[in-house]
């Protein structure tokens, strides 16, 4: 078995470096907005809030509209890496056996298109279930910080926040997932699936 994962994971390993990137960056973009951007744009609301109708009042502005980019590309960065990620591990798995006939080689030696799919797609779907279910978490760790403390913050029942809080981004990374198996077997050529 051990062998077998290895294969795997050289298999798998241009998605594993450049899918993981991208995943560790959202991740780092999610606790920072949780935690110190979060803090900077609460400080700002406060002195913003406490001006009442001063002309002359100084809050610091900036962390505001940071904290409101950042939520809004991360946000964005929630549902679409895992679909492209897991699109992009499918379409290359898939489509490079396909092209080799490595799959059709498996196809002859008792081993159904089903089964044979199945067992090549396993893992990854594992894998983007695991990641993309973490980044949902922390996406909605992040946007609870800033509930009660930011005057800005959106609404639970916000579209996006509605959708990168819940299950579908997990929903979306399958459905990558899928798009790009589908696409190498029917493309049966790895470049062309990606």
């Amino acid at each position: 078995m051990p062998r077998q994962w290895r294969w795997l994971v050289r298999l798998h390993r241009p998605a594993l470096i450049g899918g993981g990137a991208l995943v560790l960056l959202t991740a780092a973009a999610l606790v920072w907005l949780g935690g110190p951007l979060t803090d900077a744009s609460a400080a700002a609301w406060k002195a913003y809030n406490a001006c009442g109708f001063t002309p002359r009042c100084s809050y610091d502005q900036d962390s505001i509209l940071l904290y409101k980019n950042v939520y809004n590309w991360t946000t964005i960065a929630v549902l679409a890496v895992p679909f492209l990620v897991a699109a992009w591990a499918g379409g290359a798995l898939v489509g490079r056996e396909t092209e080799s006939g490595t799959a059709r080689l498996a196809w002859t030696q008792g081993v159904s298109p089903a089964r044979w799919l199945a067992s090549r797609l396993v893992a990854p779907a594992g894998l983007t279930v695991a990641v993309t279910g973490l980044l949902a978490a922390l996406h909605h760790w992040a946007w609870a910080a800033g509930r009660d403390r930011i005057d800005t913050t959106k609404f639970w029942h916000d579209m996006a926040t509605f959708h990168a809080n819940g299950t579908v981004p997990v929903g979306l990374a399958l459905a990558g997932l899928a798009a790009g198996a589908l696409a190498g077997l029917l493309l049966r050529r790895a470049m062309a699936a990606l």
